[in-house]
């Protein structure tokens, strides 16, 4: 009975969501630096616990390592659930399970017999004596299973709502609030996912980018090189041809000095009178135009 009425009020989600660890200070009445002594030993001690640091997936994963582990015995200790219905009852109050448990053992009957028989008991052995307010006990379950008959449908609808509330409010909510959450956040994953697909072809088109910009600075280099080193050889070939043109002028010049420092005035008139000559012969020879 404990056991299927327990899941009604929550389930061992409520229950831990409201727990919160305990440290015991002292177990009698003790002077204070006791107390605090020992609160100080125990938070010490809890502080050093590994399980502390975990995430709260891992531990829960060991809390359900421990609780639903293979030493569990799930056919004869099966995890409470919750109840979407209230349980089956007899003659208004009396759990449905008394009967079938009573079945193997007794018979059909044998559950009727057994409470019709021990309010017999009750009444003959005068255990239950009726007396002038016997009347009151039965005008008090009248009423009562005329309450029932009126508000039993209302007051079954209004804590069906009320625990239908308490459900979506306390898992349900929760739950729809969570996964919209991580569906925003899976699309926002899955838009960065594509963005980072895209980076693959921006850096090709940042390398094809760099790798133009280093071939036209080689380029500009090579032009550079080509420009300094035609600028060199035509130096250097300037410089040649300048050279072989002093060095031809002051031969000439050497020469022609020499020669005519080497001519005397005898000599230079008779080289005139050759050449008046050679003149007056070619008059000659070529007639007036």
């Amino acid at each position: 009975m404990l056991s299927a009425l327990a899941p009604r009020f929550g389930s061992l989600r409520g229950l831990l969501r409201f727990y919160q660890p305990q440290k015991v200070v002292s177990v009698a009445a003790a002077s204070t630096k006791t107390a605090a002594q020992s609160k100080h030993d125990v938070s010490s001690q809890a502080s050093t616990d590994p399980d502390d640091n975990l995430p709260q997936h891992e531990r829960w994963a060991q809390i359900n390592k421990v609780f639903y582990g293979p030493e569990r015995d799930m056919v004869n200790y099966p995890p409470p659930k919750q109840c979407e219905e209230a349980g089956k009852v007899r003659l208004g109050f009396i759990p449905d399970e008394l009967f079938q448990w009573l079945y193997p053992k007794t018979g059909v009957t044998g559950p009727y017999i057994f409470i019709w028989g021990g309010v017999a008991y009750l009444l003959s052995k005068e255990i239950v004596v009726l007396d002038h307010t016997f009347s009151h006990a039965i005008g008090f379950v009248l009423a009562v299973w005329y309450l029932k008959w009126k508000l039993a449908p209302w007051m079954s609808k209004y804590f069906a709502g009320r625990q239908k509330r308490i459900e979506e409010r306390l898992y349900l909510n929760p739950i729809k609030r969570g996964k919209k959450g991580y569906e925003v956040t899976i699309q926002q994953l899955e838009k960065e996912i594509w963005r980072q697909d895209g980076q693959k072809y921006l850096y090709e088109a940042k390398r094809e980018n760099v790798a133009l910009q280093l071939e036209a600075e080689y380029r500009r280099r090579l032009e550079t090189i080509y420009e300094e080193v035609r600028q060199r050889l035509n130096y250097q070939l300037e410089m040649e041809n300048a050279k072989r043109r002093h060095e031809q002028e002051h031969m000439v010049n050497w020469i022609v000095s020499n020669v005519v420092k080497n001519i005397t005035p005898q000599q230079e008139k008779e080289s005139i009178a050759s050449c008046i000559k050679n003149l007056k012969q070619l008059a000659s020879v070529q007639p007036a135009v």
